[in-house]
């Protein structure tokens, strides 16, 4: 190879070699450059980068694009040979430097001017183009790789543009424009919107799909949150828009326009102004309230008055349904300016109700909560006796009372009802201060001459007040009942219903008269409607008193079957009959029927004690005895002798007599059928009503026909005994109709047994009168032996062992 030849080929092949390694620079640059636009992009792309992020990305491919222009302009290698000598070298591990040698012009130059110079030199070029030829350029298998590499960046970039990364490259070429990968639009919003309303905000969620939507209030920080349907579209209620505020939607990376949302104010009340005109005898609880749940007197007129933010165009009072009253909507009356003016009805019940305003724009503002007006019933009266001097009463002076009365309103009347037990009331007003009526304290003196009193009776005192309700009838209000005992006369150290003396032992002395008393006095105690803990002690000592009367009963009944024996135990059945009365009527609780019952009870047992005269002696201490060395003790004269009755009295009795014996007859059938229809009998016919109700009747109008007959008596009537037992078996009987009108058959059925005894006791009065009356009222008038101990026991208090 010549000299010129081989350093042409050098050149030659370090030319190309600089060609190449520009090629490599540039390629590298291009995908380099390209590469991060890529990667910047996809970040982008899959974070939806807000602008403060997306102006960083776009910072960042700005620098890569810069960074590729400036690599591009400065590619150019130039074709230094030392550089491709050292490669060679390099690559061969050639430590001969004859490459280097070949390629130096100056040493060249020296080896020429050697002896064998141009045979020396022919043999190093040779060597020199060997390891050029055995040593191809590396750095084409290195282009080629770049080459690879930036086929596959352009690849994957075209890809990504055709997969939506050209908005990519247009946010981060953008980065100031508003370019989003989702679009929200709204529909269009209500022009008007009132204070506190809520707003329904629509739209459509376009480009890439976002799983939900959120519309913020930014003056109210409030927010709300919905799903995007399949569709795009979606759907938001925003409530409690209450005031001004910028309304937009967010989703995924994008946002809605900017609306300004300015409501307006709802019609409210600001004011109430409500006055309450209680009934003309109550004006003492005239009101003015500024509340709008509030208390009325019943009776009571209302005007009502409220004040309103807004001018509404109507206002409303709506009064809510009930279980006893329709819905109903008073309009109000507009006044003045924002004022409206309404005046209610007289309420008969407590109502809840709400207020409507209809505002200008058609909006109803209605009251969150309900209210309610509470109409009070005026309650009655309540009087107390605090003291009196009824406990040391002598004849012909008066007794003084003191008196303490309260009423949520305030007192109408006040009197003092008194009484012997058993007759007809009378009545003493009470004066008392009117301006305190509602709470007061007041005196008074009872004079009960007029009464006709004599030892041993007793006189029953109560106070009653009333109020001046004149709409649903005055309140009346009772105190507890005061016995008041006339004394016996000076000297005489018994009682007729006081206990003491008697046989030896120290066993508890009983009195059913004094426990009488002592019911009557806690059941008058009572407020009106008292707890069953408060009733039923009573009741129990009543069954009890009952007890006793009932024992001393069946004691005379074995004694003799005289007249006056009979009249001694009819009056102790009276005083049980009106014993069993109280006790119904204490459970459940009636009052009047109850207060009733056990006067009469007292009444019945004092007349059976009456039946001994005044200067009875005690047995032992007679001097006078009989033959059967038991004391004679006479009867009170009676008021009536069997000489007197005329033949058609005695066919009056007679016949009275067979009216009962069919009442008996017919009840006794009725019972049976009673008896069986509550057994369950297949073959037992259902018991009549009406049949029992008519029973009861003929037996109220036999009463009637006895209370005229001249039946003989001790000190009282025996034909009021007579009538006042058909009376009680009327009764008996007629309620036995009402419970066999109930299908309580088990409680007819005890009703019409006792209806049946009362009138075979009736019976056995009237065939006593009949049979023996003109045999009594011709004798002595003596008690016979034996009934003297029982006389005794009734005056010296009954014992009775448990």
């Amino acid at each position: 190879m010549s000299t010129e030849t081989f350093k042409t080929e050098l050149n030659q092949r370090a030319a190309v070699r600089a060609r190449m390694l520009t090629r490599r620079s540039r390629v590298a640059a291009v995908t380099v450059a390209l590469g991060a636009l890529l990667v910047l992009g996809v970040i982008d792309f899959f974070s939806e980068a807000g602008t403060g992020p997306r102006l960083l990305l776009t910072l960042l491919a700005l620098a890569a694009v810069v960074s590729l222009v400036l690599r591009l302009r400065n590619s150019r290698v130039p074709q230094p040979v030392d550089e491709l000598v050292d490669s060679i070298e390099a690559q061969a591990d050639d430590t001969t430097l004859a490459l280097r040698t070949a390629a130096d012009d100056f040493a060249r130059d020296a080896t020429a001017r050697a002896e064998v110079g141009a045979e020396l030199l022919e043999r190093l070029d040779a060597h020199a183009a060997g390891m050029l030829n055995d040593n191809p350029l590396p750095i084409r298998a290195e282009l080629r790789r770049w080459q690879i590499g930036l086929t596959a960046v352009l690849t994957v970039t075209v890809l990504f543009v055709a997969l939506g990364g050209w908005l990519s490259y247009l946010r981060l070429a953008l980065p100031g424009a508003n370019l989003t990968y989702t679009q929200v639009r709204l529909a269009k919003l209500p022009e008007r919107l009132a204070k506190s309303a809520t707003i329904e905000v629509s739209g459509q969620v376009t480009g890439r799909k976002a799983a939900e939507v959120t519309v913020r209030l930014a003056a109210l920080g409030q927010a709300q949150t919905a799903s995007v349907a399949a569709d795009g579209s979606f759907r938001v209620a925003v409530p409690n828009v209450s005031g001004p505020t910028a309304l937009q939607a967010f989703a995924g990376d994008g946002q809605s326009d900017r609306y300004q949302i300015d409501p307006y104010d709802l019609p409210s009340v600001t004011k109430y102004h409500i006055e309450v005109s209680p009934p003309a005898y109550a004006q003492r609880l005239k009101k003015t309230v500024d509340e709008p749940s509030f208390d009325v007197l019943e009776g009571s007129s209302i005007r009502y008055t409220i004040e309103t933010l807004e001018q509404p165009v109507e206002a409303v009072f709506a009064v809510a349904g009930g279980e006893e009253n329709a819905a109903e909507n008073l309009p109000f009356a507009a006044g003045a300016t924002n004022r409206f003016e309404l005046r209610l009805p007289l309420l008969a019940e407590s109502i809840e109700y709400g207020l409507r305003l209809i505002g200008q724009h058609g909006d109803i503002a209605l009251d969150p909560d309900p209210h309610r007006i509470l109409v009070l019933p005026d309650e009655p009266p309540t009087i107390r006796i605090l003291s009196h001097t009824g406990d040391d009463f002598e004849l012909r002076k008066p007794v003084q009372f003191q008196l303490r009365g309260t009423d949520d309103v305030g007192i109408d009347s006040l009197k003092l009802l008194y009484r012997k037990i058993g007759e007809t009331p009378e009545e003493q007003p009470v004066e008392f201060a009117e301006l305190e009526a509602h709470e007061f304290t007041a005196g008074a003196t009872l004079d009960l001459s007029g009464l006709d009193l004599k030892p041993y009776d007793i006189v029953a005192v109560h106070a009653e007040a009333r109020d001046g309700n004149v709409l649903s009838g005055p309140g009346i209000g009772e105190s507890e009942v005061i016995l008041i005992e006339v004394p016996p006369p000076p000297g005489d150290d018994g009682s007729q219903g006081g206990g003491g003396g008697g046989g030896g032992g120290n066993e508890e002395r009983v009195n059913p008269l004094e426990m009488q008393k002592h019911i009557l006095t806690d059941t008058s105690r009572l407020p009106h409607d008292p707890p069953a803990k408060d009733r039923i002690p009573i009741r129990a000592e009543q069954l009890e008193a009952l007890g006793y009367v009932e024992q001393l009963r069946e004691q005379a009944d074995t004694v003799t079957t005289d007249f006056v024996a009979i009249q001694f135990s009819l009056e102790l059945r009276m005083a049980a009959s009106a014993m069993k009365f109280s006790a119904r009527h204490l459970q459940p609780y009636d009052r009047k029927q109850a207060l009733t019952a056990q006067e009469l009870a007292i009444a019945a047992l004092t007349r059976a004690a009456a039946l001994i005269p005044e200067d009875q002696q005690m047995p032992g201490q007679s001097e006078d005895a009989g033959q059967d060395g038991q004391p004679k003790i006479t009867l009170k004269e009676s008021s009536s002798s069997s000489s007197s009755e005329s033949e058609n009295s005695e066919e009056r009795m007679k016949e009275l007599l067979a009216q009962i014996e069919q009442l008996i007859a017919e009840q006794e059938a009725l019972n049976e059928e009673l008896a069986a229809a509550e057994e369950g009998s297949e073959t037992a016919s259902d018991p009549s009503a009406e049949a029992q109700a008519q029973l009861g009747q003929r037996s109220s109008q036999a009463a009637q026909t006895a209370a005229g007959l001249p039946i003989p008596t001790g000190a009282q009537g025996g034909a009021e005994a007579l009538s006042g037992l058909l009376e009680e078996a009327g009764n008996l009987l007629g309620q036995a109709s009402g419970e066999i009108e109930e299908q309580a058959l088990s409680q007819a059925l005890q009703l019409g047994t006792e209806g049946e005894g009362t009138l075979t006791d009736a019976a056995e009065l009237l065939r006593a009168a009949l049979g023996q009356a003109d045999r009594i009222l011709s004798e002595a008038n003596e008690l016979p032996a034996g009934y003297a101990p029982l006389i005794e026991n009734y005056l010296r208090a009954i014992s009775y062992e448990e």
